[in-house]
């Protein structure tokens, strides 16, 4: 007897699955009910010996696709926490208006931040022009980010006041406009460095509705809002992600 086709099958199984017609929901699994592969292999080798009778029941069985179904990662359920960069610039700045995000030379990873946009806010009404030359300022999105969230410090090394940060995301140039594409805010915060060479400690997240798509540009700007001659600014960042919503989140999906 040939062996079936396991696409078709596929779709035997998915029409199944959709005749139940169930409003997707996250299924919350407590620890205690997760088991190792060396609990669940010995409960099989246990529970399923051949040549015995009654070796194979139908309890056993379903207790053994319960269990592993939640013992494994679920990537329509399952929330894991990432890191998708970790930056430390030092910003020699040299006015109260300049947005740092980068260095011409080597881009976002660059030690010593030098390149930057002279505009009076960055928010979610006013958006930064960013040529194309600056692409490689702006961090890559391998895949869908949920949850963003910036956090880490900031020291000054003269001086005290107010430091403020804009995040957004870009597309790229087209390939017919100069100018990097689809701006979209994604967050402002302000940190006051009340202190002279100490750091302050900043962490901020952007609303759960907020989804960062694959393939987008991250860009980071840094003002040092409260200049005065001879600042240096001395910032340590890490961008953080989940890959899921949160499970207290409720979320559609569509098959």
């Amino acid at each position: 007897m040939p062996t079936n086709d396991y696409n078709s099958s596929a779709l035997i199984y998915k029409a199944l699955f959709d005749a139940l017609n169930r409003t997707p929901t996250v299924a919350l699994v407590p620890e205690n009910e997760e088991y190792n592969r060396d609990e669940l292999l010995h409960f099989i080798e246990e529970k399923f010996k051949t040549g015995i009778k009654g070796g194979i029941t139908a309890e056993n069985l379903r207790a053994t696709l319960h269990t592993i179904v939640k013992s494994s990662i679920n990537k329509q359920d399952d929330e894991r926490e990432g890191v998708l960069a970790m930056i430390s610039p030092y910003v020699n700045s040299g006015a109260n208006n300049r947005w740092y995000f980068g260095n011409f030379t080597n881009g976002w990873n660059e030690g010593l931040w030098s390149q930057y946009v002279t505009t009076t806010t960055i928010d979610s009404s006013s958006q930064p022009t960013i040529n194309g030359l600056f692409s490689h300022m702006g961090i890559k999105v391998p895949f869908t980010l949920y949850n963003f969230k910036v956090f880490g410090s900031v020291a000054k090394s003269a001086g005290t006041g107010i430091v403020d940060f804009a995040l957004v995301y870009t597309d790229e140039d087209n390939n017919s406009n100069v100018n990097m594409q689809n701006v979209v805010h994604l967050l402002n915060f302000s940190v006051d460095c009340t202190v002279t060479s100490t750091s302050f400690a900043f962490s901020q997240t952007v609303s759960s509705s907020v989804i960062i798509p694959e393939g987008k540009k991250i860009f980071i700007f840094i003002r040092n809002t409260s200049y005065s001659a001879g600042e240096k600014l001395r910032v340590s960042m890490g961008l953080a992600f989940t890959s899921k919503v949160s499970a207290s989140n409720s979320f559609s999906l569509t098959r």
